[in-house]
């Protein structure tokens, strides 16, 4: 197995899209559209006829973009043996190992044999829907059970959904920022696997809202923002896993929503992480002149 080097320009989108699809490690942050709408532009290891992919950074991920991308490559029809993921991992190293990196999380455990002392266990949390709200409910802290059953219904509304450009508009982000999520939700949308909920809490005039990501089986929590609307964020939470509860599918955490995601008894898991070392001011010059240059600034 000797997997190629394919830059951006040349990779096939279709098949791309069709190894993330049906591989078993799988997720939706590896979908040439959501690639595509976070970082613009990437490189790839290929292996054979796009049997195995692994996107390859061309400059930096900023944080905000690795909050969107908490679990990469490799990403494989074929098994997931320590072989092929030494093989991609070295195939990493050599051409992006400078940049931090998340790796799959299914793949972690055979990582932490290849290399594990050299990355950064990162924790993500998820929560089984299939079983009912009643069984559901059982496994909320106490804390957030108690805070359900004191909050007085009438004091909140549940809003339909609105445009990005209206519910993103109280966010505090830069404006590369927004478009990035701006190219994001509406990518989604326009696929049908994108969908926003939101809680206006009436007596604060605040509210807190969550955009969700959907697959076959599994939905992603791919931006919040609650305005500090502790309680607006619970019941949206609340609501979510209750209108959800008996299907089969899970409910995946971003690195940034963790928190609320413990009030709800979410399981824990763990994403091996290459972090960049600090850069000189030499070096961030070159990125500043690179970034410019891609994003045609």
């Amino acid at each position: 197995m000797n997997p190629e080097f394919v830059p951006f320009e040349k990779i096939d989108k279709n098949k791309w899209n069709g190894t993330v699809h049906y591989a078993p490690n799988g997720n939706v942050y590896g979908y040439y559209w959501y690639l595509r709408s976070v970082v613009k532009e990437w490189d790839a290891w290929i292996e054979g006829d796009y049997q195995s992919v692994m996107p390859i950074p061309r400059k930096n991920w900023s944080n905000f973009e690795l909050d969107l991308i908490p679990s990469c490559g490799p990403y494989t029809v074929n098994a997931l043996t320590e072989s092929r993921i030494g093989t991609f991992y070295s195939k990493w190293k050599s051409s992006a190992g400078c940049f931090s990196y998340p790796f799959n999380d299914q793949i972690t455990m055979l990582l932490q044999k290849i290399d594990g002392s050299k990355l950064k266990a990162t924790s993500l949390h998820h929560i089984h829907l299939n079983d009912s709200y009643d069984e559901l409910i059982n496994n909320y802290t106490t804390e957030t059970r108690s805070e359900i059953d004191h909050f007085n219904s009438d004091d909140f509304s549940f809003a339909a959904i609105e445009k990005p450009e209206i519910f993103l508009a109280q966010e505090k982000l830069k404006d590369h920022e927004k478009n990035i999520l701006y190219r994001l939700f509406y990518n989604a949308i326009q696929r049908g696997i994108g969908s926003c909920y939101k809680v206006i809490n009436l007596k604060k005039n605040t509210s807190a809202f969550a955009f969700f990501i959907s697959d076959i089986n599994k939905t992603y929590t791919t931006y919040t923002g609650s305005q500090n609307d502790r309680e607006a964020e619970i019941l949206l939470f609340d609501a979510f896993l209750k209108n959800n509860s008996g299907k089969p599918r899970i409910l995946h955490s971003s690195v940034a929503n963790q928190n609320i995601f413990k009030k709800f008894g979410g399981i824990k898991s763990y994403v091996l992480k290459n972090e960049r070392a600090p850069i000189t001011l030499f070096q961030k010059f070159k990125e500043t002149i690179s970034t410019s240059y891609f994003s045609g600034s």
